[in-house]
């Protein structure tokens, strides 16, 4: 990977031998889709009988078909400089290609001599996701890459840099929070990719991302799991803020075993093993930093108000190259079911219960433990309240971590205001739309019941969920319309179509004439004067895939 960033590669050199991973322990990542070299010495090797090489995956601890190969040109005799002369003893050179499809993982590799007999121990290596194919086909920059990803240092690397790699493309090392309107309240955050506090003895942010993510083929599933992992370590309540992310992640010596454990539904981390003091924006970088770990292109958004059901709100953006198609698809009119084409989704995962002292009557409008893409994301905030995203940032691919942090502008940042306030409508049209629902979200839907024909609109779930979703519907409101309230120097307000749980909820739904906004959302399943039990964590950053179906 030639990256600095990860400090075995920094020693041109990494392995990790032996059957489990322990603290202190560096295992190699690979990406998916790339080829990798390993080198094998035995006495038994002697040129014309080989070694041979088995790839095992730890999540089925069977053997996996990848393909490998020992050329020529890497099958030769000696080459070690020992006690002052070359060893005698052979060594190969295997290549190992990783297949662009395969689960993301641990993986062991074993050795056998040309008699049978096992070489040395097992060689623990990492499987992640692969961004480069996106710059291939011009989907993303470069600088993008090194941006919201991890700079692979082609340049050189300089070791005993301030951050352990070079000096030129050190954005990736952070990233940042802009509060407010301009001039920005700036936050600068250290969320590297692999990164591990200076503490030696404690697992790194790539152990616990590929623990969490082992055996996913997609972005979309590494990001659920990353998702509820961090919604799951985190207890909302006083702010830290601090600087380096990894140093409260990382800080008790959780498990790569209980990230495993927690990235899946029906578990709930211990309150021992959890952390409290936290609020959105160390939530949102936390995800970001684990999420380039698993291979991910990531990045922190801010927003003035309103978004994600704050005051003032931070949650990340990961990038997903095969759009799952949240419900929308790639044209966006009342005929037409598609309008999903934004490859940026929102995983927010910010407690929506906040605190957990108050009411469940007044958290309609927090829907901020979502999973959603840009326009879907940012039509919930107009349906439910009546206010459309504003301030909606992250940084640019020039911004300099290191500099100033004082009179930074609107030219200083990269606007995402268009893709939250003016993203294409989803437009329910036929049944079979498919979404993804965290826990406490709601999903924004649009509707014309005369083009169709359809008496009502349910939901179901796909391969059962600890969420059970349910619909409320309430009318269309033009956001291109004249507000209700517009006064200077405050937001405007529209009226909410839906600005309170509707009583009649329910998994089918009738349709009124007209068009009409059908809300899709997880309901917490208390009495409304109840507030919430922040001891019970079970649903803590779970999710489920819905399907809306029309009724005729």
């Amino acid at each position: 990977m030639r990256t600095g960033d990860y400090d075995a590669w920094s020693e041109g050199v990494a392995f990790a031998q032996g059957a489990t991973v322990t603290n202190g322990v560096r295992p190699p990542p690979v990406r998916r889709g790339t080829t990798f070299s390993v080198a094998v010495e035995d006495s038994s090797l002697n040129g014309t009988q080989n070694a041979t090489l088995r790839i095992i995956s730890d999540a089925t601890g069977a053997e996996v078909p990848w393909t490998k190969s020992l050329p020529a040109e890497g099958d030769y005799r000696g080459g070690i400089f020992v006690n002052g002369a070359l060893s005698s003893r052979n060594r190969e050179h295997w290549r190992i290609t990783v297949p662009g499809d395969a689960p993301v993982g641990r993986y062991f590799v074993r050795a056998f001599a040309p008699s049978g007999a096992r070489i040395g121990q097992d060689v623990v290596f990492y499987a992640i996701h692969n961004p480069y194919p996106l710059v291939a086909s011009g989907a993303i920059s470069k600088a993008e890459l090194e941006t919201y990803g991890y700079d692979e240092d082609e340049d050189g690397v300089n070791v005993h840099g301030a951050y352990g790699a070079d000096q030129d493309n050190i954005r990736d090392h952070f990233t940042v929070l802009y509060e407010w309107s301009p001039p920005y309240e700036v936050h600068t955050k250290l969320t590297g990719a692999f990164r591990r506090t200076t503490d030696e003895s404690k697992f790194s942010f790539l152990d616990h991302a590929v623990a969490a993510a082992q055996g996913t083929t997609s972005e979309f599933e590494t990001m659920r799991r990353l998702y509820r992992l961090v919604t799951q370590r985190y207890r909302y309540s006083q702010p830290t803020n601090l600087g380096d992310v990894s140093s409260i992640f990382l800080s008790d010596g959780l498990d790569p075993a209980e990230s495993l454990q927690y990235g899946k539904p029906n578990s709930q981390l211990s309150w021992e093993d959890g952390i409290g003091g936290v609020q959105c924006y160390d939530y949102a970088p936390v995800l970001a930093a684990i999420a380039r770990s698993a291979g991910v292109l990531s990045r922190v958004v801010s927003s003035d108000g309103n978004l994600g059901g704050w005051g003032n709100h931070f949650f990340t953006e990961a990038y997903i190259p095969t759009v799952p198609h949240h419900g929308g698809k790639q044209s966006n009119s009342s005929s037409a079911p598609d309008s999903d084409t934004g490859p940026w989704y929102v995983f927010d995962a910010t407690n929506p219960d906040g605190s957990g002292s108050v009411p469940y009557q007044f958290l309609w409008e927090r829907y901020s433990e979502g999973i959603a893409p840009q326009a879907q994301y940012g039509k919930a905030v107009f349906v439910l309240s009546g206010y459309k995203p504003r301030g909606t940032t992250t940084n640019t691919v020039t911004w300099d971590p290191l500099g100033p942090t004082d009179d930074v502008g609107a030219d200083d940042v990269l606007s995402l205001q268009a893709a939250y306030e003016s993203g294409p409508d989803f437009w329910l049209t036929q049944s079979g739309v498919t979404g993804y629902l965290g826990r406490g979200e709601k999903d924004v839907y649009r509707i014309s019941k005369a083009t169709t024909g359809a008496r009502a609109v349910s939901v179901r779930t796909v391969g059962g969920s600890t969420l059970q979703p349910v619909l409320c519907v309430g009318p269309y409101v033009d956001p291109n319309g004249p507000p209700v309230e517009n006064e200077p120097d405050v937001a405007p307000r529209w009226t909410a179509s839906v600005p309170a749980r509707c009583a009649d909820r329910a998994t089918t739904y009738p349709l009124p004439e007209g068009e009409s906004y059908v809300v899709v959302f997880h309901d917490h399943g208390q009495p409304d004067d109840v507030s919430p039990d922040p001891n019970d964590r079970l649903k803590l950053g779970d999710s489920v895939q819905y399907v809306l179906d029309l009724e005729f």
